[in-house]
């Protein structure tokens, strides 16, 4: 596990820009090499981050039309969703790179005429393999119950910049993750914290818990929500898929009892930080996350009441327009 989500040597002493790691550290292959020359000189030029975005996606698309009939997908996915990992939240360079996957998933709208060397037009927008890339990565959670003895703080860091992407890029049609974030809030507010006995940055797991649950709710929280209000029959799959974590039973695996136990969960940490070693500052976070959970719910309820409304208002016009259909054929007969 560590090895291979220890590929960017984080020191978080360095600027972003001194954390760049070589290409003999990151890339095995051409394609990899390619791509990782590609990311790092648009990352590392002068320009503003649209035109690095623009100039990196540019230059992966010809990358790509240059490897057909079969790209390798792989490879320059991978590499950029390794670099999603070595850039902290709301550094313009997180900025560049999400703007480069929602470049990518609009390049049909200007790039129509792409193909593969067997004469197929290439569908930009659902993101080939994209998705493969992000759960690969997703599966080197440093909470993993197995790696406890593994557990080190720059990998903690590491795993907050690569979730703070993944949620932040969710607003995107080919990446709504569904299951991600349930998988994680399972993990974080849904088991007990590990004991002291078992590792000693006990304190740094925690707080790495609360960080990357606040994260998910705060920048994908209204497709959270929407699932948890999902009223339909779940099959045995998905009850096995997103099954509950052993602090909560008796309700469904999407529900607003899971929702509120988050909330109540949340709740009861942010008064227990210093019991726990974690810092103080995170009862703001929760203190954001829970209003955004509040917003959310508000949200929904006016939507619905629009709903009713509208609803209502088409059922009125509906018979008004069978009451006037009705005198009309009266008065036609006489």
């Amino acid at each position: 596990m560590t090895a291979e989500f220890a590929f960017f040597p984080l020191n978080p002493a360095l600027d972003v820009e001194a954390r760049i790691p070589t290409i003999e550290q990151v890339a095995d292959t051409d394609m990899s090499r390619s791509t990782w020359r590609i990311i790092s000189d648009g990352l590392l030029s002068d320009e503003d981050p649209s035109q690095k975005a623009s100039k990196i996606t540019n230059n992966l698309r010809l990358l790509i039309l240059d490897d057909l009939p079969y790209p390798d997908w792989d490879d320059i996915w991978w590499i950029l969703v390794k670099s999603f990992c070595a850039i902290p939240p709301d550094h313009p360079w997180q900025t560049t790179l999400l703007e480069v996957v929602e470049e990518f998933s609009h390049l049909d709208k200007t790039q129509t005429g792409d193909k593969n060397k067997s004469n197929e037009y290439i569908i930009w927008r659902e993101l080939p393999k994209f998705d493969v890339a992000v759960y690969e990565m997703f599966a080197y959670d440093p909470n993993d119950f197995n790696y406890y003895d593994e557990f080190r703080p720059d990998v903690a860091d590491r795993w907050k910049n690569y979730t703070s992407f993944v949620a932040r890029i969710g607003k995107n049609k080919a990446c709504n993750w569904g299951d991600l974030p349930i998988w994680q809030l399972r993990t974080d507010l849904e088991n007990d914290f590990p004991s002291k006995e078992e590792t000693p940055y006990r304190a740094a797991m925690i707080e790495l818990r609360i960080w990357t649950a606040t994260e998910w709710i705060l920048h994908h929280g209204k497709t959270i929500h929407r699932l948890m209000r999902w009223d339909g029959p779940l099959d045995k799959d998905d009850n096995k898929t997103f099954r509950l974590g052993p602090l909560l039973e008796g309700v469904e695996a999407y529900s607003l009892g899971r929702w509120n136990f988050w909330k109540e969960r949340l709740r009861t940490l942010a008064g227990q930080l210093g019991d726990l070693g974690v810092d103080s500052a995170m009862a703001e976070r929760i203190s954001q996350t829970l209003e955004r959970m509040d917003e959310l719910e508000e949200d929904f309820e006016k939507q619905k009441k629009r709903k009713t409304r509208r609803k209502a208002k088409a059922e009125a016009r509906s018979q008004a327009q069978r009451r006037a259909q009705r005198h009309s054929r009266r008065q036609g007969r006489k």
